[in-house]
């Protein structure tokens, strides 16, 4: 029998869950108030981007000169990158309605309110067997301020403007307020941003956003942090705020972004059964079921981080949770964030302050974007990468990158860490030159500390190997491609011993070794270097010598050397 899906909202956690649930076959009713695509694709990810291109591209025309291509100063036509940014939307908006028609999606444009096991609309009813809560959220507004004032926007209002603000006054230091503020930097606003906690940009690396504010303030950017607003006197050209410190900021525009509220109260979800928290957020398990074993829910309605990208995943999950599909609770391990200024921030994993609240001692590997050739020819120098590591087991746990493309190179190290590769692993991966993306490499060979041009800070050597008879070895990692079912397992190197004239065969000087029993004739030895420095070369020395001989006879070789001595693992999930 088939079943019967409704998806309540049509933003990105409903839109993927709407054709995913077609996809498995059920019949599929999504029930959306406004547009399609929710606020990411009509108020939010696509338009911001849209017009933080134009800004980009602004920036390279003015600093065309040091390009040398000499062009008159660039004139802004605000009228037309509004157009141009509608233009985006509604095709991106063509392509999700096209999707829906494709997959026999049904799309219905109202209202709906929960009503028993079904959804209402007008005087349509939609009976379902499981019901997908994706009712995203809309902007906050807040107290004291007059947020229908017409010199008062909210991000949604932002992208209705007619004209470009002389100064403008962001309240709310957030990812969404610092993007609009880069934005209008860009097109010559004067901008201050006003946050009531300690940092901006709260939950990124300390260090990142102290050298990321270094370089936006040159671009006109004023931070007041620590601040708050408390009252406001509006005029007809211009608003005046008066902060709790004495300080009165004068503006010609007031952006609000101080959050978002879920817009899950009035449509029936708690006469259905489903709790609500006291932050609007549907409540839901790890399988995303909430307490109504029908109604599932999905994206910002939630809770939790309000991404785009997140969202999706958790709408596909829910979906296919509902339909007995792989059933499986939701993995939010590895979810890279992005703040789309210039600077550009990526995130992904954890950050030092999370890993240790986490219990987690973090190694630290840093490249800058000032060595990176392709970031220079770019000129683009400004910029850093760091990578987190557990320092116990090298495994890698999280990256912030602040700099050109860190949107789009942050993904290889959600790549490594759902892998559970180690900074080593990464470090030894060879990327393509000139790249922006070889700042991971780089960043993971200086915490390793065998990085040819970096200094090593915060590294350290791999532990040695404490035998039972009381003995140490220093210890040469073998690194080998991971797999989900046999990961994180730390091996000495091994490698085979080669006839006396044979061109790979170690110089008199390499360092000493130990014989492991042979097998098949294959004699197997185990490299003990004396330092760090010496462990690195004879890893080199040996996967180099390795790659000479047969394959099988290697393996036999690794698998005589693990049959002989007492082989440490690290068991998958822990730190």
């Amino acid at each position: 029998m088939t079943q019967r899906v409704v998806v309540l909202g049509g933003g990105p956690a409903g839109d993927v869950a709407a054709l995913r649930a077609a996809q498995l076959g059920a019949e599929v009713t999504m029930i959306e108030r406004a547009e399609l695509g929710g606020t990411c694709l009509n108020w939010g990810c696509i338009p911001t981007k849209s017009l933080l291109a134009g800004a980009d591209l602004l920036r390279k025309i003015r600093d065309a000169a040091s390009f040398g291509i000499r062009v008159p100063e660039p004139e802004v036509d605000f009228a037309r990158m509004m157009e141009r940014k509608e233009e985006v939307v509604v095709t991106m908006r063509k392509g999700v309605e096209a999707a829906c028609k494709r997959r026999g999606v049904k799309v219905v444009r109202a209202q709906g309110v929960v009503d028993g096991d079904a959804v209402v609309t007008g005087d349509e009813r939609h009976e379902f067997d499981h019901l997908i809560v994706c009712v995203g959220t809309e902007p906050s507004g807040l107290p004291g301020i007059d947020m229908e004032h017409p010199r008062v926007v909210t991000s949604n209002g932002i992208l209705r403007l007619e004209r470009i603000p002389e100064h403008m006054l962001v309240i709310g230091g957030g990812v969404v307020g610092c993007e609009f503020a880069s934005l209008f930097a860009a097109l010559g606003s004067r901008i201050t941003v006003v946050e009531v906690l300690p940092q901006v940009l709260a939950g990124v690396d300390a260090r990142i956003v102290q050298q990321w504010r270094r370089i936006v303030e040159k671009q006109g950017i004023t931070f007041l942090t620590g601040r708050r607003v408390e009252s406001v006197d509006y005029g007809t050209d211009a608003l005046k705020a008066h902060l709790d410190d004495g300080t009165a900021v004068e503006a010609d525009l007031l952006l609000v972004s101080v959050g978002r509220r879920s817009q899950t109260r009035g449509i029936g979800l708690e006469e259905a059964g489903v709790i609500i928290n006291d932050r609007d957020h549907v409540e839901v398990d790890a399988f995303l079921r909430t307490a109504n074993p029908k109604v599932w829910g999905a994206g910002d309605c939630i809770g939790g981080l309000q991404l785009a990208h997140l969202g999706s995943a958790e709408g596909g999950r829910a979906v296919e949770n509902a339909l007995g599909h792989e059933v499986m609770p939701m993995d939010r391990t590895v979810v890279p964030s992005c703040i789309y200024t210039h600077p550009e921030i990526a995130m992904v994993g954890l950050n030092p302050e999370a890993a240790k609240a986490a219990g987690i001692e973090v190694k630290l590997g840093q490249a800058r974007y000032l060595g990176n050739g392709k970031a220079l020819g770019e000129g683009e120098p400004d910029g850093l990468n760091q990578l987190y590591a557990d320092a116990a087991t090298d495994r890698l746990v999280g990256a912030t990158v602040m700099g050109a493309h860190a949107v789009e190179i942050i993904h290889e190290v959600g790549v490594a860490i759902s892998d559970g590769l180690s900074m080593d692993d990464l470090g030894s991966i060879i990327h393509a030159h000139p790249t922006v993306s070889e700042l991971m490499m780089d960043a993971a060979e200086q915490g390793e500390g065998v990085a040819p041009y970096l200094s090593r800070i915060g590294a350290r050597p791999t532990p040695p190997l404490r035998h039972a008879d009381g003995s140490v070895q220093d210890v040469a990692v073998f690194r080998r491609r991971s797999s989900r079912r046999r990961r994180f397992r730390i091996r000495t190197a091994t490698t085979r011993t080669l006839p006396s004239n044979h061109p790979a065969t170690p110089a008199a000087s390499a360092p000493a070794r130990r014989s492991a029993p042979s097998q098949r004739g294959v004699r197997t030895t185990i490299v003990t270097p004396a330092t760090p420095r010496t462990a690195v070369a004879a890893r080199k020395a040996a996967v180099s010598r390795a790659r000479q001989v047969n394959r099988i006879e290697v393996r036999s070789a690794i698998t005589a050397a693990c049959a002989s001595m007492r082989v440490f693992g690290v068991a998958p999930g822990t730190a």
